[in-house]
């Protein structure tokens, strides 16, 4: 999967727990030190790519769909691409230490839109 290669910072021989480090305080915000709020992006150390906040701060949706040509992606489909069911993954500011893994945590729906530690990246090639 795509977002859990760019959390664990590609190839890299480090195979950290989370992306950048085995120490969560040094790259992620998490239940213990985020004051319960979203925190701007950089103020943790990035990962190997580096990619700041794959772990902690806001849980990411990831799309699932192998799309034909992804870099060319119309306006008109993304509001389709949110309404199927999303792997979420990188843990969030009001999430326990296991949320934040690298690995892909769970499943939810762009339906669940109250949620306010859900967010996506997009990711351009």
């Amino acid at each position: 999967m795509e977002w859990e290669y760019a959390a664990r910072g590609g190839y890299s021989q480090k195979n950290y727990k989370y992306a950048g480090s085995h120490n969560i305080k040094e790259v992620a915000w998490f239940e213990e030190n985020s004051h319960y709020e979203t925190k701007p992006v950089g103020l943790k150390m990035p990962n190997t790519l580096g990619i700041f906040d794959m772990s902690g701060n806001i849980n990411e949706w990831c799309e699932e769909t192998k799309l034909r040509n992804y870099k060319i992606i119309n306006k008109d489909d993304i509001p389709s691409i949110l309404k199927n069911p999303q792997r979420f993954s990188g843990g969030s500011w009001k999430g326990n230490i296991t949320a934040c893994d690298c690995a892909p945590l769970g499943r939810s729906s762009a339906d669940n839109r109250i949620r306010n530690d859900f967010g996506f990246r997009l990711a351009l090639s």
